[in-house]
């Protein structure tokens, strides 16, 4: 059996990402429904968006995160209050989390920090080009 040896620009498009929502209230951290700040991460964060004044709906179901009416991919399930109360995540492949960042660009949500070698980069420079 030989070795495989994948890019490491490749690698990282195989991995996983833990895909964050800040979605719950920050006083008691019971789930809102609703989110305003979102993050995707792999080791180190790969790409941060703020929609201050747009909050978008959010809704936790087994196999898909619903986000804005769309239903998205999610592989495991929901980890409720990831990091501290106000977060829940979910894990999703990169195809996946492209399309929900790019949904969420489109809504006019601003990138705070990103990674500008991950696999979301291209994305964050598109739409900021």
């Amino acid at each position: 059996m030989s070795d495989v040896v994948v890019p490491i620009g490749r690698a990282r498009e195989l991995h996983p990402l833990k895909v964050s929502f800040a979605c719950n209230d920050p006083d008691n951290g019971n789930f809102t429904g609703e989110f305003e700040m979102i993050e995707f991460d792999s080791d180190d964060i790969e790409l941060e968006l703020y929609g201050f004044e747009s909050a978008v709906a959010v809704e936790f179901r087994p196999g898909s995160v619903k986000v804005g009416g769309v239903d998205y991919p999610t592989l495991g399930v929901v980890q409720h209050w990831a990091g501290n109360w106000c977060w829940d995540a979910v894990d999703m492949d990169v195809a996946n989390a492209r399309l929900l960042a790019r949904a969420l660009l489109s809504l006019g949500w601003k990138p705070e920090q990103w990674a500008t070698d991950g696999p979301l980069s291209a994305l964050v420079e598109a739409a900021h080009g």
